[in-house]
């Protein structure tokens, strides 16, 4: 078995830049939620999209979240897993100016089933 080592900020900071796809856990009236989505990073900030009428976009603005990547080598047992905390908001317009001209732009990935 290997051995457990817990990576800097700095580690962290550089796998979440590199982008990709991620999970998002978020509180709803229904219980939590956890969806996968693909996102980017600006700054300090991990940045992602969805529909407005999902359940991400009906009660995540505010909440308390909970963001997680991670990469398995199932060959060596080997891998990484980088967990983010933080609050929901959306960017503001000059965030969405910025996006326009030419930041990384995550689409929202569609939903093909859902189970309760």
């Amino acid at each position: 078995m290997n051995e457990m080592i817990e990576l800097s900020s700095t580690e962290c900071q550089e796998y979440l830049d590199k982008g990709g796809v991620g999970r998002l856990a978020f509180p709803t009236p229904k219980g939590l939620r956890i969806v996968p989505l693909n996102y980017s990073t600006n700054a300090d900030a991990i940045v992602f999209r969805t529909v407005a009428d999902s359940e991400l976009g009906t009660y995540g603005e505010g909440a308390e979240a909970v963001f997680e990547i991670d990469e398995i080598d199932h060959e060596t047992e080997a891998g990484w897993s980088v967990v983010a905390f933080g609050r929901l908001e959306r960017p503001s317009e000059a965030d969405e100016v910025w996006d326009i001209r030419g930041w990384r732009n995550p689409t929202p990935w569609t939903v093909a089933a859902t189970s309760t």
